[in-house]
C-alpha cells in the first residue's frame, strides 16, 4: 500500500495519529514489516497491530466495493 493510501484510509477510520496501534499498521502495510516484528519494535501486543492493520484493510475493501458500484 501507498503511504497517501494508508493515510487517507486512516483518516476514514479515525485513528489516532501517533498511537502506537497506527504507527504498527503503518509499518506492516505500507513498510512490509510483519506483525510480530512491527509489535516487538513497538513495544505492544501483536493483538494490537493486528486490530489496527484489520481495520485499514476493512476500509480499504469498502472503499474499492463502492468505487465499482453504481
Amino acid at each position: 500500500m501507498k503511504p497517501d493510501q494508508f493515510f487517507a484510509l486512516h483518516e476514514l477510520v479515525g485513528m489516532k495519529t501517533n498511537s502506537k496501534a497506527s504507527r504498527g499498521a503503518y509499518a506492516v502495510l505500507v513498510q512490509g514489516m510483519k506483525q510480530t516484528e512491527a509489535s516487538k519494535f513497538l513495544e505492544c501486543s501483536q493483538s494490537t497491530i493486528s486490530a489496527s492493520v484489520n481495520r485499514i484493510k476493512t476500509a480499504q475493501r469498502l472503499a474499492n466495493k463502492g468505487a465499482i458500484r453504481y
